[in-house]
């Protein structure tokens, strides 16, 4: 009997263990033998075997007496434990030393749990043989060599026999493993890694801090003397010098150098030049001459050789690294530099050519009388007059600007006086279309001018954070570095001036810096050197800067009008000000969102009625209980009674926490009158009496809890400013939303609308006003300007909400909902943020954006952005934080050109969602805390919205260069404003505001033009790139709704790629009217941008084509038929066809969507519906029905991103609803799995299909590819789907460049996954058919239609198929390659091979047996012979008919060929009617009723089964009223019943 690879390596092993005991190996085999599906060792004959009892301490061997069998008998007990205990894949690799590859990890399933296990088998087992190795060299060296050598020594000086042999017995003794491949290449690299890493370690030990100061201090003088030598031998010096102390360590007996492996090969990699004299002769270890002594000298001067080797290769290796980055990322940049050049310059050129309007010359070129381009800016001109024309038509002037349209809603009375007044029912129509054009419109409910004056207090407030989150990153840093100094060196900090001591360097950071800050803070006097002397001189700088934020805090509040606040607020000293600067709840942060621990909330209701249980009026009430109940205990009702009231009171304290423009100052004050009022005004002395609250504090813990009191200084301090900035930035921005709308949508009384409107032609707005409800923070008189006043409902929502409130809110109190938000997000991030290839992508395909807004060219540097971002996100010690990098960051931050991206904001939005109330099914609030707040997770979203600020940065420099170009005064300013943004822009106001920032610097200083025009440039450059760059922002309310549902991924993203080109085409047309030459370029530009980002995608896909001599024809079959569905909406450009050695054809291409998102969203539409018209017209459909499809599946590509599942719920409908199946039909488990078997693989898919993150599936990925890289004999290669191997450079590319090369086997895919999905329809087909037939009460003629259907599914299927057929064949495949495949397919029959002649198989027809269901129902209607009820015939016949009807007809073709007869009397019938069809001009109506006549399909589609009915006789020959094909098919009974359902008997 031939054994598996697997059953061969099972025999092997338990060979292994029990080499004595060959009755428990003969029982395995005999389990293969028999054939039992997973054959197990036998625990029962094993213990009878060893002679193993159950003992009180577990199992073990009972002696027999016989020593050698009681030996044996123990030693195979102890494997079988080790196995046991270790897994039997490791106790191969650890114990019988087997290479991974040939472990019983070879036997590890082949989908991802399994491949994610075998590669973490191969990292432990190079790790563990790394770590084996290491401590073998240090053992030889510390140990084996000293003594050798020292026993050697006296041995010949004394001549004693003292000599040992040391190194040999840890050579024999010490364990090693056997490794290859990936597992042998970590060994080797961790084994050399650790040498480094001790190296290092010495290094530092040895030098201590003077000299690492010193040879810093000389490495600089070295760099300043000779830059060019410095910048080789400082990477040398600092790689090598490590590696030439730690290698000699690590190095064993059994290792050498690299200059010894390449002379040994015949090669010198290193070449002449670079030989160093002795490193490459190789030591003889195994010489029998050799003494122990010499054997240790040599394997010493073995390890002096790697010493000797290693700055040469390590260091010199490490410096071309790192001398190849800086050289290649200047030259790269360079590079794209030089192209994106060259493409600006032929942009200014086509821009110049299109916008000018001079007809004589053009860059000094003569042009003629005409040039091509000098009518565009007229035409669009004269269009947009003649529309401006139209709308002012007798009629149409009743209808109100679209821009008024935001004043009107469907209160507007439609009757007035009892009769309907066309003006009002306008109006009243207008508000209603508002209402819907509310939940798409970027601005929502406000005008364009006040939304984004919104927008920028939200940015001004983001910026001011992110300022100092910075500024603490660097603060923190430096915290944490004397904090664990402090910890690690064992030291006790004293707190001078109190009696608190740390002994945990991490408590000291939260408490005395915390002290430390908040005096810095609120003592003016007091410098930051003085306050912070452990701190760096850089990081006391970044103390300083929060502190002057502060002090322009303070100012702004003065000029504000706030100053009472102000002083309120800021203090010089004392408890207020301490207390101010070191609280803060997140019960204020989150207001009514905030939910309080259950624990903590019960906890305060106890602490309240400990307190008054036994005051004075509760002792009374319960005497007046006893007194009312004299024969009751009325202890229960007494603590009912408590219980009611401390309830009470701490419902009071949340209600007072949660009020809105609540402070952590006010609630502290509010707390504190509330438990005056519990326990009376010496509260304070009681509750320290009681141990409530310490000396020094306010409010007890219990209540600190309750609120969510945060201990983070970073976090406190940065809220408490935040706090402050609120109140000043919203004090401005409500002055400036009534400054622009007083008088136009915000009025003084509730009439002030209807006064304004009063002349209008369509007569006065009548839409009723309400006024506005605003509180300023802390009960100030920040919103004085606006509060009181009057707007219409949807604006007053809008403003006091900052942005309105969605409908969906009213669900997020749900726990499902809340939950389900949760894990969504969570599956977001684990495929994008977590993903290394995603977030590759995220920054070249954002490069796209910038080519479509025309920034190609010499305006912006991208090295420069990039230096911003690198610096921001990556340096946090203080040197980045420089004015000009602060400075530029909190322009980009106000102006809101960055942190806007569409991932990571769905994301954030999605978390704020589930945090609101209280989920029941999951702690969704510990689950995103703990996941979201982490360093790590917090980094990688950090670099991932880094990926799309980089070309945001860019883009806007780029712009404002062109700006600043083409504006030269506020005229300038107002114009574009005007033409281009289609609002208006103040130049008086902006002026003053703009003067007054100059003020305080100088009073006499004069302001340039730069200086008045820069803001407004900053304005303009901003708008425009937070409108054709995708912005989170600017998405719509409706968006944000569905965001919530379970539909959809990313829904945002498509949403803004719509509306930036949209702006793109706007802005451009708008700019190219404008009388400035430089704007009307500049709108040119974007035009070409656009047009060039959406054809690139298409000139790749055809620069594949032309290379590979391949056809359009042959291009649209590949894709439809083997490319998978992500992959079908957008061109993918050809890199690679060619035959294998087998034959098969291999098709390499690479998908363009990713790259170009232009294309994937606005063009993918347009592409699939050409496709499907396509597909349509090959299959014989009409023009208008292939148009018709084409149409339905272009829309239906738009609504995909918005109506597709979202990856969680796609997963949970795969276990639930869809049976077992995913939606492209692979299943999940079988129908036959028992219920534990069936939860334990949907578990397996959720997790694997939602919660893997992206980098898990790409690093296994890559370390396949990684395997086969080093695998020695190329014979244990792994493969892919396709049956390739996994390529190392198609992986890389893929991980660390975002591009993914796909390769496409022909032969193989066909057979494996087209042909298999063909066999499962056909089945699905069939089973749901045989149902059919199995309905109670069917009739025979019934049963014929059900048939008839079953055979129009099964065509449409065999028809469908049939195109991936023709479309193998068009790559290559053969007829007998087809056949071959098909071949002893299950679930085939040999008849189903016709297919590939283009011919159809029929449906069997159903069984007659008596057994069969159909014997039943015959029976169940009275029959008593299925041949009675069904004629056999009939299934024959119809089975004929459809046979000879050739694959791919419409449906509609298919039935009439049945109806008249089979396919060649269908086309005798249509060339009968070709040959005599006349038209009657002028027919009688009898002569236009023939003409007219339809005939009625013979079979349709029975939802219901019909009750039997009997027929009256019916004469012999009449056939009025049926067709042919019922005459032939149907019995005399079935006839009379058609004939009398259509009226006809």
């Amino acid at each position: 009997m031939k054994l598996s690879d697997k059953e061969n390596r099972d025999l092997l092993r338990y060979n292994h263990v029990f080499p004595n005991n060959k009755e428990i190996l003969q029982d395995y085999y005999d389990q293969i033998k028999a054939g039992i599906p997973s054959p197990k060792l036998n625990r029962d004959l094993i213990f009878d075997s060893l002679n193993v009892k159950e003992g009180l301490l577990g199992p073990y061997v009972e002696e027999t007496g016989d020593e050698a069998i009681d030996k044996s008998n123990k030693e195979s007990f102890e494997r079988f434990n080790t196995m046991m205990r270790l897994s039997e894949p490791r106790y191969d690799i650890f114990r019988r030393k087997i290479p991974p590859n040939q472990s019983g990890m070879a036997d590890y399933p082949d989908n991802f749990l399994g491949n994610l296990a075998y590669g973490l088998g191969t990292i432990e087992a190079g790790a563990f043989d790394a770590l084996l190795n290491a401590a073998k060299g240090t053992s030889e060296l510390a140990i084996g060599i000293p003594a050798d050598v020292a026993t050697g020594l006296i041995e010949d000086k004394t001549g004693l026999n003292v000599s040992t042999d040391v190194l040999g017995a840890i050579d024999e003794n010490f364990p090693t493993l056997n490794t290859t491949g990936a597992s042998e290449f970590i060994g080797v690299a961790g084994q050399y890694i650790g040498g480094w890493k001790i190296g290092e370690m010495l290094l530092k030990k040895s030098i201590g801090k003077k000299g690492r100061a010193y040879l810093e201090k000389k490495a600089k003088d070295h760099a300043e003397n000779y830059p060019k030598i410095s910048k080789i031998s400082i990477p040398v010096f600092k790689y090598g010098a490590p590696a030439a102390i730690g290698e000699p360590i690590v190095a064993t007996t059994g290792d050498r150098t690299l200059l010894q492996i390449a002379e040994k090969s015949g090669e010198n990699i290193f070449g002449e030049k670079f030989f160093i004299p002795g490193v490459s002769d190789i030591p003889d270890f195994d010489d029998p001459n050799l003494t122990p002594k010499d054997r240790a000298l040599k394997l010493l001067i073995q390890k002096g050789q790697f010493g000797k080797e290693a700055p040469f290769v390590v260091g010199g290796l490490s410096a071309g690294f790192e001398g190849l980055f800086k050289f290649a990322t200047p030259y790269a940049l360079k590079a794209g530099s030089i192209g994106k050049t060259y493409l600006g310059k032929s942009y200014d050129i086509a821009a110049k050519l299109i916008t000018t309007e001079q007809r004589s010359k053009i860059l000094g070129v003569p042009t003629g009388n005409y040039i091509g381009g000098s009518f565009v800016p007229s035409i669009i001109r004269g269009t947009n007059e003649g529309l401006s024309t139209i709308r002012k038509l007798p009629g149409l002037n009743r209808i109100p600007p679209v821009s008024e349209w935001k004043l009107y809603n469907s209160k507007v009375p439609v009757r007035i006086d009892g009769k309907i007044n066309v003006d009002s029912g306008i109006q009243n129509a207008i508000g209603r279309i508002d209402a819907l054009l509310r939940a798409i419109r970027t601005n929502e409910a406000l005008t364009p001018a006040a939304k984004e004056r919104q927008r920028r207090a939200i940015r001004q407030l983001e910026a001011l954070k992110q300022s100092i989150n910075r500024r603490f990153d660097v603060i923190n840093n430096d915290i944490s570095k004397i904090a664990d100094s402090l910890t690690s060196g064992g030291k006790i900090v004293f707190r001078s001036g109190t009696n608190r001591t740390f002994e945990d360097g991490s408590m000291w950071a939260k408490t005395t810096f915390l002290d430390d800050f908040i005096k810095y803070l609120t003592d003016p006097n007091l410098k930051a050197n003085q306050a912070f002397r452990l701190l760096d001189r850089s990081t006391r700088a970044q103390a300083a800067a929060i502190k002057r934020e502060l002090l322009t805090l303070r100012r702004m509040f003065a000029r504000a009008g706030l100053e009472k606040a102000g002083d309120d607020f800021i203090k010089g000293a004392g408890k207020d000000a301490y207390d101010y600067f070191t609280t803060t709840f997140r019960i204020v942060q989150q207001g009514e969102d905030f939910i309080a621990d259950p624990k903590n909330y019960q906890n305060v209701v106890e602490m309240i009625k400990n307190l008054i249980r036994y005051q004075p009026k509760m002792l009374q009430h319960r005497k007046t209980l006893l007194e009312q109940n004299p024969k009751d205990d009325v202890s229960k009702l007494y603590e009912e009674h408590i219980e009611a009231i401390a309830v009470n009171r701490t419902r009071d304290l949340m209600r007072k926490g949660q009020a809105d423009g609540q402070s952590a100052k006010q609630l502290i004050e509010e707390t504190e009158n509330v438990l005056r009022d519990i326990v009376g005004k010496n509260y304070s002395k009681i509750f320290q009496s009681k141990k409530l609250i310490k000396e020094n504090e306010r409010i007890p813990e219990v209540i600190n809890k309750l609120f969510g009191k945060v201990d983070d200084p970073k976090v406190i301090i940065s809220n408490t400013l935040s706090e402050l900035a609120d109140a000043v930035v919203n004090t401005k921005m409500y002055d400036d939303l009534y400054n622009m709308g007083v008088g136009k949508w915000v009025f003084d009384s509730p009439d002030g609308l209807l006064k304004a409107t009063a002349n209008r032609i369509g007569g006065p707005n009548t839409t009723p006003l309400e006024q506005i409800n605003l509180k300023g923070y802390n009960h100030t008189g920040i919103a004085n300007s606006l509060d009181g006043k009057w707007t219409v409902a949807a604006m007053k929502e809008s403003i006091e909400t900052n942005g309105g409130v969605l409908w969906t809110d009213r669900f997020l109190g749900g726990p499902f909902i809340k939950t389900y938000l949760a894990l969504k997000s969570l599956s977001q991030v684990e495929k994008t943020v977590f993903s290394p290839t995603t977030q590759i992508r995220n920054v070249t395909s954002a490069a796209t954006f910038a080519l479509a807004a025309g920034h190609v060219g010499n305006g912006a540097s991208l090295k420069e952005a990039m230096y911003f971002i690198f610096k921001d996100v990556f340096t946090k010690n203080g040197i980045y934080d420089d004015a000009v990098i602060a400075k530029k960051m909190n322009e980009y931050l106000e102006e809101g050109v960055i942190n806007s991206n569409m991932v990571i904001k769905e994301i954030e939005f999605l978390v704020k969602d589930s945090l609101k109330g209280d989920p029941k099914i999951i702690d969704t609030a510990g689950l995103i805390s703990h996941l979201y707040d982490t360093k790590a997770v917090s980094k990688l979203m950090d670099i991932y919205r880094a990926g799309d600020d980089l070309w945001k940065i860019y883009g806007y420099e780029y712009e404002k260069s062109l700006k600043t170009q083409a504006i030269k005064s506020l005229d300038d300013v107002v114009d574009y404003f005007r033409r281009v943004f289609n609002r208006e822009f103040d130049a008086d106001a902006y002026s003053k505001e703009v003067m007054s920032k100059f003020n305080p610097i100088s009073k006499s200083h004069v302001i340039s033009s730069e200086e008045l025009l820069a803001p407004a440039i900053r304005q303009i450059s901003s708008e425009v790139i937070k409108n054709v760059y995708p912005n989170y922002s600017y998405v719509p309310k409706l968006i944000q709704e569905m965001r919530r549902i379970p539909y959809g991924n990313f829904i945002s993203f498509p949403a803004e790629m719509y509306r930036t080109q949209a702006n793109l085409l706007r802005y451009g047309f708008k700019e190219m009217t404008s009388k400035n030459p430089l704007i009307r370029q500049q709108g040119a530009r974007r035009i070409m941008g656009l047009s060039t980002a959406l054809y690139l995608p298409f000139g790749a896909a055809e620069l594949g084509k032309f290379m590979y001599q391949i056809t359009n024809d042959q291009s649209d079959r590949f894709q439809r038929s083997f490319t998978p569905s992500w992959n079908q909406e957008g061109p993918i450009a050809f890199t690679g066809v060619e035959r294998n050695d087998k034959g098969d054809v291999i098709v390499n291409y690479i998908p363009t969507s990713y790259q170009f998102p232009h294309v994937a969203t606005t063009l993918a539409p347009f592409y699939k519906a050409m496709e499907t018209m396509s597909t349509f017209e090959e299959a014989g459909y009409t023009g208008n029905q292939a148009f018709f499809n084409g149409v339905l599946q272009g829309i239906a590509t738009v609504a995909r991103p918005f109506a597709s599942e979202s990856i969680l719920t796609a997963a949970l409908l795969d276990v639930t609803t869809r049976g077992g199946k995913t939606a492209e039909g692979r299943p999940i488990y079988r129908k036959t799995d028992d219920f534990g078997d069936r939860f334990v693989k949907s578990v397996v898919h959720i997790l694997k299909a939602v919660f893997t993150p992206g980098a898990v599936i790409q690093l296994d990925k890559f370390a396949r590819a990684s395997y086969n890289l080093f695998e020695k004999d190329r014979k244990d290669l792994i493969y892919t789907n396709q049956g390739e191997p996994f390529d190392f450079v198609t992986e890389f590319m893929s991980l660390f460049a975002g591009i993914r090369e796909y390769t496409v086997n022909v032969n193989k895919s066909f057979e494996k996954y087209e042909l298999r999905d063909f066999v499962a329809t056909l089945a699905d087909n069939r089973s749901e058919a045989t149902g059919k037939y199995y309905k109670m009460n069917m009739t025979a003629g019934q049963i014929y239609d059900a048939f008839v259907e079953q055979n129009i599914d099964e065509y449409r299927t065999f028809s469908k198929f049939y195109e991936t057929i023709e479309d193998a064949k068009t790559w290559g495949l053969s007829d007998e390659e087809l056949r071959k495949m098909f071949r002893g397919r299950q679930g085939l029959s040999k008849g189903d091979m016709r297919i590939i002649d283009k011919q159809f198989n029929p449906s069997g027809i159903p069984s007659f047996d008596r057994k069969d269901r159909l014997n039943q129902i015959a029976t169940d209607q009275g029959y008593e012979n299925i041949t009675e009820f069904l004629d056999r015939r009939r299934f024959n016949d119809i089975q004929r008919l459809f046979r000879d009807i050739p694959l791919q007809l419409p449906e509609e073709t298919v039935r009439e060929i049945i109806q008249a007869g089979g396919y060649e009397k269908y086309l005798e019938l249509q060339k009968e009617k070709d040959d005599s069809t006349i038209i009657n001009i002028d027919p009688t109506r009898e002569e236009y009723e023939q003409q007219s006549a339809v005939d009625i399909p013979i079979t349709q589609p029975q939802a219901t089964a019909a009750t039997p009915q009997v027929a009256p006789p019916v004469a012999t020959g009449t056939t009025q009223g049926v067709t042919p094909t019922e005459t032939a098919l149907l019995s005399p009974t079935e006839l009379a019943i058609r004939q009398r359902n259509r009226g006809t008997a």
